[in-house]
């Protein structure tokens, strides 16, 4: 299940990719030139909604991101771009730490790795202290009707349970935890860390959306967990039935996009 259909799209083959990236660069919203290339962004809003974030060199486009531009913040402590050699040019997941210490970017709750949807726009030393907006695009998930649900199903684990070899973590994981699971890749494979975070959180909003290209629903939610507040997008193949309300509790994979917050 790709991405795009957390917002609305249907891209399920490379054909259906390559027909979004061209019908939707041509109704770009705007452009962002860079020394690497262009940013050409489709958005249904400036302020809330779905965006398209598409990368062309010269007349040849490279590579397309989805995004959701909500509600949420992020203190961050912008560390370091990874390799790059795997991915184009205008690509640029950043490594960074949610909350760090006053004057201390390498330092805070939690690592994560995000997706910048045009970091290449921006002059932004690092490292450095940032504040970005982050939109979770589910990979999968659970819902649950409240806090109080969650609890009794999920009763944390001790340093024993982690040595045995049938312990899954996310059955055990607390509220409100997170975890960046895409750092860790193994070295003999030469695997490139992806922007991919495991974590449960609180829902504080939450928006039934309908994809203005396609008229296809799916959900919208600004959620607390570990580190800050993020917006949540998920489409209906994977919510399924199950309805999701201020005060409920997800779980799951999510992968992480994100743009600057004063941007």
């Amino acid at each position: 299940m790709s991405n795009f259909n957390q917002i609305g799209f249907s891209v399920d083959t490379e054909e259906d990719y390559n027909a979004l990236c061209l019908s939707h660069s041509e109704t770009a919203s705007f452009e962002q030139e860079t020394a690497l290339g262009t940013y050409v962004c489709w958005q249904e809003s400036a302020d809330f909604g779905p965006e398209l974030w598409i990368q062309a060199e010269g007349d040849s486009i490279i590579g397309m991101h989805p995004y959701f531009r909500g509600k949420s913040e992020v203190k961050i402590g912008a560390v370091d771009i990874i390799d790059q050699s795997k991915i184009t040019p205008l690509d640029a997941p950043l490594f960074c730490w949610f909350n760090p210490e006053k004057g201390n970017p390498d330092s805070g709750e939690t690592q994560c790795l995000v997706d910048m949807v045009r970091y290449f726009s921006f002059d932004k030393k690092l490292p450095s202290m940032q504040t970005l907006s982050i939109s979770a695009f589910a990979q999968e998930m659970d819902i649950y009707e409240s806090a109080e649900k969650y609890n009794e199903l999920h009763k944390g684990f001790t340093e024993e349970d982690i040595d045995n070899d049938d312990f899954n973590i996310v059955d055990a994981m607390a509220l409100e935890s997170f975890f960046s699971v895409g750092l860790f890749t193994d070295e003999e494979t030469d695997e490139v860390p992806e922007p991919i975070a495991l974590f449960s959180a609180t829902v504080l909003e939450t928006q039934k959306m309908k994809n203005p290209s396609t008229g296809r629903a799916y959900t919208w939610a600004l959620v607390r967990t570990l580190g800050g507040t993020f917006d949540v997008v998920v489409g209906k193949e994977i919510q399924g039935d199950k309805p999701i309300h201020v005060g409920s509790v997800i779980k799951g994979a999510f992968w992480m996009g994100a743009d600057f917050k004063d941007a």
